[in-house]
């Protein structure tokens, strides 16, 4: 586990690198490509028991419940129930952000209306990667305006 952590530092996603193409999977998922690297972000209504518990384990982490606008512990049955309405719910996405078999974060997206989107994301409490969140943060964008624009635009591709 310790390579791995000292290999993910070494995460190079310069400042003025850009996602550069994505393709939107059958299943929802989402593959974003720069020139240099590629992100998968995996629908949640794809995860697995692992990843789901994982996710929800960043959630209930201390660094992170107290940013978001729910800071009470989520239990694993109120996860599940999440997830499940996810599947219903075409107004919200939700992703686990995956680079080289490592979970970065979560990213979610909220459809207020035809033309505005609102976001959060949370990225992994264990990981110590400089400038991670701006790396979410660039993803989130690309996503609102690259993938969200065109999903209204095309009702049809989600």
């Amino acid at each position: 586990m310790k390579t791995l952590i000292t290999k993910q530092r070494n995460l190079i996603f310069d400042k003025n690198e850009e996602i550069i193409e994505h393709i939107i999977l059958e299943n929802k998922n989402i593959i974003l490509k720069t020139e240099k690297i590629f992100f998968i972000l995996e629908n949640y209504i794809n995860l697995d028991e692992n990843k789901k518990e994982k996710i929800r384990s960043y959630r209930n982490h201390p660094k992170i419940k107290k940013y978001l606008y729910n800071t009470h512990y989520i239990s694993k049955l109120e996860h599940e129930k999440f997830i499940k309405i996810l599947k219903q719910n075409n107004q919200k996405q939700y992703f686990c952000i995956n680079y080289n078999n490592q979970i970065l974060g979560s990213i979610n997206f909220k459809e207020k209306n035809n033309s505005t989107i609102e976001f959060g994301f949370y990225s992994n409490p264990f990981l110590n990667i400089l400038g991670l969140g701006r790396i979410l943060e660039k993803i989130s964008i690309y996503y609102s305006f690259s993938i969200f624009k065109k999903r209204n635009d095309f009702r049809n591709i989600f």
